[in-house]
């Protein structure tokens, strides 16, 4: 057993002259490689997404384009135009934020043409619709209440709000995934 001395021991003064000191030397490497950003240039990226919104409404009008690989092809293309512009790849996080800038752009650009032609052709509308609930094997006497509620103008302004409603989650959830789909497989081929 140890036991307590009366005098504690001091250690002792070391020398604080900067002379004895004795630094690491600083490591240089020769090139610095670019990081994937988390920043995105918005006045690069906001034209970028734009083009990505307008192939997003050309690609719309290919059948089957119109739920998915419309506006998954937006938002790569919006990345690859923001990479082409900037030369800075952009991380995961910011490719998503700006493939959904380009959905919101391909929502804005698909909505004007969906809201002419129900404002300018509102029987066409009901027609198609009436025509496309009569193709389906639908209970009839539901058909026939979904177009009387289709006929009057607050059903069929509630069938289009609805509907763009659904477009508008395609569309961004869609080019969202696109860009950070895109600028994930840029950063794995640059690295590789």
């Amino acid at each position: 057993m140890i036991e307590p001395s009366a005098t504690a021991s001091v250690p002792a003064a070391r020398n604080l002259d900067s002379s004895d000191q004795v630094l690491p030397s600083p490591v240089f490497t020769g090139a610095v490689p670019h990081l994937p950003s988390p920043k995105l240039d918005w006045s690069h990226g906001l034209p970028c997404a734009a083009m990505g919104g307008f192939l997003a409404l050309f690609l719309s009008f290919i059948p089957f384009f119109f739920f998915g690989p419309a506006f998954l092809a937006a938002g790569a293309f919006a990345v690859f135009l923001y990479r082409r512009r900037t030369l800075t790849p952009l991380n995961r996080r910011s490719g998503a934020r700006l493939g959904a800038a380009s959905g919101g752009f391909a929502f804005l650009f698909v909505s004007v043409v969906i809201i002419a032609t129900v404002f300018y052709a509102p029987d066409k509308i009901r027609e198609a619709m009436a025509n496309q609930l009569k193709a389906g094997h639908y209970d009839p006497e539901a058909v026939r209440t979904l177009t009387s509620f289709v006929n009057t103008n607050a059903g069929l302004a509630s069938c289009v709000i609805f509907t763009l409603l659904i477009i508008l989650l395609i569309c961004v959830i869609g080019a969202s995934i696109g860009g950070a789909w895109y600028s994930a497989w840029l950063q794995k081929r640059n690295r590789g």
